[in-house]
């Protein structure tokens, strides 16, 4: 895995999170419509998705893969974003528990969670290698598989939000 190929893909996304968020005002994101989750419920989510796949890179594993990738990059913004009409219940501990009041709790929270995530990557806290993680619908997949997800799961979400800007914003 290119290191800073990834760390600037996870700054863009940051970025884009950022701005298409700014382009809900705190009413519309917590509208819910259609019985989805609310905008601010759907960053939510992503914010614990992230957080656990945080957690989980950081542990052992008994399982490694021969290359550095199972699936890669390209292959999961495929799954994740090009294929968004296929949808996969989250597992319910991914379910947003109301943690954000507005849009400014969110953006802390998640300018803090990726500053963290940044920080182990760039500090060897969180090694990258070829062990394996379980992920209950994609199988197993590699570190660098999993950094990927993080930011295409984010990136699908967002492109979700993006259909449910007001027009009025």
């Amino acid at each position: 895995m290119d290191q800073s190929a990834y760390l600037a893909l996870l700054d863009r996304t940051e970025q884009e999170t950022l701005s298409v968020t700014a382009r809900f005002d705190d009413a519309a994101l917590q509208q819910r419509a259609d019985g989805k989750w609310s905008p601010l419920e759907v960053l939510e989510h992503c914010c614990l998705t992230e957080a656990l796949v945080a957690g989980l890179l950081q542990r052992p594993s008994a399982e490694h893969h021969d290359g550095e990738t199972v699936h890669g990059s390209d292959k999961l913004y495929h799954l994740m974003v090009n294929k968004r009409a296929v949808r996969i219940a989250a597992p319910e501990r991914l379910h947003p528990k109301g943690a954000f009041t507005g849009r400014a709790a969110f953006e802390e929270r998640f300018r803090s969670q990726r500053a963290a995530l940044r920080d182990a990557i760039e500090g060897s806290m969180l090694t990258l290698d070829n062990r394996l993680f379980p992920h209950p619908v994609l199988g197993n997949m590699t570190v660098a598989d999993w950094l990927y997800f993080l930011v295409h799961h984010t990136q699908r979400h967002l492109e979700d939000l993006k259909e449910r800007i007001p027009a009025t914003v």
